[in-house]
């Protein structure tokens, strides 16, 4: 699956190492360039509760340049960068290109829906921890759940194989 993860920040880079080990087609999207050519040089270090390792992945500070549609973007940027960071990232947000939040804070659903359409975006939270360590490293600090849906509560093809991605992630 191809993923693109919108804030690269901690959690944002926490997940987006774990999607790509796993076997996604993973890109990082981050402002902070000093992370983002550390991660397209040396690979992104993960430490702590998962373990020690370098993942490959792919990072980016312009969205712009990136081909083609996502399968799904994954948004972890401040709630207050969210209006903004989802502009940027209008390229890559196709027909068939699912929107998932897992930021923290109120309000960033109906942000993303204004932006890319209601039926394009999927809520969620998740109780991992992470801290940064420096640019293109991350601790994993905390283990936790990750929970996805629909707004209406219907369980979706979507939302199941979304489901899958991330629970084969870890």
């Amino acid at each position: 699956m191809r993923i693109d993860i919108v804030g690269s920040g901690a959690m944002g880079s926490l997940f987006g190492g774990l999607l790509a080990e796993s076997g996604n087609d993973v890109c990082l999207i981050d402002v902070w360039a000093e992370h983002v050519e550390t991660i397209n040089h040396e690979g992104l270090w993960i430490e702590g509760l998962s373990g020690d390792r370098f993942i490959e992945v792919k990072g980016t500070t312009r969205p712009g340049e990136i081909v083609g549609a996502s399968d799904l973007v994954i948004f972890f940027v401040k709630s207050y960068h969210t209006e903004s960071a989802a502009r940027n990232v209008l390229p890559i947000v196709g027909e068939n290109t699912t929107v998932l939040t897992l930021q923290n804070g109120l309000g960033n659903f109906e942000i993303l829906s204004a932006v890319f359409g209601g039926e394009k975006v999927v809520a969620g939270t998740t109780s991992h921890g992470a801290n940064m360590l420096g640019p293109g490293r991350v601790c994993h600090a905390g283990i936790g759940l990750t929970v996805i849906g629909e707004l209406d509560g219907q369980i979706t093809s979507r939302t199941q194989r979304i489901a899958q991605v991330l629970t084969q992630a870890g």
